[in-house]
């Protein structure tokens, strides 16, 4: 750490529900006012409150005080380099890097003041910092549902999952959350989202359709003549049943 690692702007006292909290770890939002806890997982969409300046106690349930402004020092679960935006690590509070795969509604949590190895502390100004550039609609899901990560098509006003595999009617975009019927779907219909592929795999720059009723993401390929709707077109390689990085640009494209 260097001369920048401490220089915490607020501490505010909370209840931490979760056991072992290292100095340094992401917390965020528990089940109850003044509550908080750590992650769920890497790349978490929860909502930040702030580093554990001063965990109290290793059992849960036990006092902590979170820095939520100013520079502090977080725990790094990766290669780190200066200026990074930088995303929940792990279910530990970890932080990494946010990259090309890194979800678009994945909270983050500051800035990197400096450059660090796996492990590692690393001085961070801290703050749910925007990084994605281009359009979220807040929908309401129909009739189904929606899944996170998967392609979605409009019915009538609502997000719902494509008809089937390389549909001709225009896709809307991707959903970033899943929900049922009558709750709230978000949606990116421009920018960048990831999406769950097929099970085959596509090349980076595939124009990308629906694999089928799931909303997975297929390598559009439609036989002469045929139209077909796309949802954008894979910004990398992606093995069978992996994540596609997608550049969201809804269209129509023919064979």
């Amino acid at each position: 750490m260097g001369i920048a690692d401490r220089n915490p702007g607020q501490l505010v006292p909370f209840s931490c529900s979760s056991a072992s909290v290292a100095e340094g770890a992401v917390l965020v939002t528990g089940a109850a006012n003044d509550i908080v806890k750590l992650p769920t997982a890497a790349s978490s969409s929860e909502a930040f409150v702030g580093l554990a300046a001063y965990p109290w106690s290793a059992s849960a349930n036990s006092p902590v005080d979170a820095v939520v402004n100013g520079v502090w020092p977080a725990i790094a679960a990766g290669t780190i380099v200066r200026g990074d935006r930088l995303v929940v690590g792990g279910a530990t509070g970890t932080v990494v890097a946010e990259s090309l795969t890194t979800p678009a509604n994945a909270t983050r949590v500051g800035v990197a003041l400096e450059s660090a190895t796996t492990g590692a502390r690393v001085a961070i100004l801290i703050g749910n910092v925007p990084s994605f550039s281009g359009t979220v609609l807040k929908m309401v899901a129909g009739v189904g549902g929606t899944t996170a990560n998967r392609i979605v098509m409009a019915a009538n006003g609502t997000a719902v999952l494509p008809g089937g595999a390389s549909p001709t009617a225009a896709l809307l975009g991707v959903a970033l959350n899943t929900a049922s019927a009558g709750e709230v779907a978000y949606v990116v219909t421009s920018g960048s989202a990831v999406v769950t592929d097929s099970g085959a795999g596509v090349t980076a720059n595939d124009f990308i359709t629906a694999g089928g009723t799931n909303g997975t993401g297929l390598t559009a390929a439609p036989a002469g003549g045929t139209n077909c709707a796309i949802v954008g077109f894979a910004l990398t390689t992606t093995a069978a049943s992996g994540s596609i990085t997608v550049s969201v640009s809804p269209g129509r494209i023919q064979g």
